[in-house]
């Protein structure tokens, strides 16, 4: 999935699936699918938030299910679900979550 609909990013997304694939102890033959018909943003900066909220899908449904296979079946519909208006709400929800973690790291430090 690339939501810049680069190709030069096919050869670090096959990397990245393969540690993924050995992080989650999976398998040893497992396939790379380039999803073409995946979200697309809508500028030029969003595209971190696209893959940490896919990434942040696919790892709640592989903890309820344990099924990569179901995870790969329904990787179309966590696509249609990453609307630009999702994102941003994800992007302020992350931010503040920066902004929470830099004050408690800041009051601990002044401890």
């Amino acid at each position: 999935m690339d939501s810049l609909c680069n190709s030069q990013n096919i050869y670090s997304a096959k990397i990245t699936a393969k540690k993924l694939n050995l992080a989650l102890k999976h398998s040893r033959n497992y396939s790379f699918v380039d999803i073409k018909d995946g979200p697309k943003q809508d500028n030029s900066y969003d595209c971190g938030m696209y893959v940490i909220c896919a990434i942040e899908h696919i790892c709640k449904r592989y903890l309820n299910d344990r099924d990569i296979e179901f995870i790969a079946d329904c990787f179309g519909f966590i696509c249609s679900s990453l609307t630009p208006q999702v994102i941003q709400q994800e992007r302020l929800k992350l931010h503040s979550l920066i902004i929470s973690l830099n004050l408690n790291s800041a009051q601990e430090d002044s401890h």
